[in-house]
């Protein structure tokens, strides 16, 4: 019988996702120079990406299987979570103290 993947593999697929398009869309918003009332849009996807983190955080610690497989993909889902998570606070801070040209 085979089980479900793990809640926490299945948000960080969502929130690498989330994150991939805001880094792209950042992207493209640099390089047309549009207006920095619709860069705070991408500031709210990459916040509620973090918040997405935590959750995929706290499922993975309490995610309990034997099968072989779920157990790899939720070790997977934890530890980019985590990272992800790291990232992007470590992100925000390097934002919040360098100084804006």
């Amino acid at each position: 019988m085979t089980e479900k993947k793990p809640t926490s593999f299945k948000i960080f697929i969502a929130v690498i996702t989330i994150t991939a398009l805001v880094f792209l869309t950042a992207t493209f918003f640099s390089y047309y120079q549009v207006d920095k009332k619709y860069s705070m849009i991408l500031a709210f996807f990459m916040f509620v990406a973090l918040a997405f983190t935590t959750v995929g955080i706290y499922t993975g610690f309490k995610h309990k299987t034997d099968e072989k497989k779920s157990k790899t993909q939720n070790r997977i889902g934890l530890i980019s979570n985590l990272l992800i998570f790291l990232f992007t606070i470590g992100l925000m801070a390097f934002a919040a103290l360098t100084k804006a040209s």
